[in-house]
């Protein structure tokens, strides 16, 4: 598995409230078919993504971001209470 922004893959395959030596690393496929199968059981899995943290972008005018096609009119009329 190759992402650009995950370091670390990891899942708990133990029911146990305490993380320590609960956790699993995913490497491949093999780890993967293992998270699926721990979800089949128990109709959830925990999974925990190690990442890397960018430096934040400032945005100085936010709602030039998006084009006034976008934001929908409010409807005034006819509103129902």
């Amino acid at each position: 598995m190759v992402y650009v922004n995950i370091k670390e893959l990891w899942y708990k395959f133990r029911k146990s409230a305490v993380l320590e030596n609960n956790l699993q690393r995913m490497f491949d496929d093999k780890g993967a078919i293992h998270m699926v199968d721990i979800a089949g059981r128990n109709l959830q899995v925990h999974m925990f993504v190690v990442h890397l943290i960018f430096e934040a972008e400032v945005v100085d005018n936010f709602l030039e971001y998006f084009s006034k096609e976008v934001v929908a009119p409010v409807a005034t009329e006819n509103v129902e209470v």
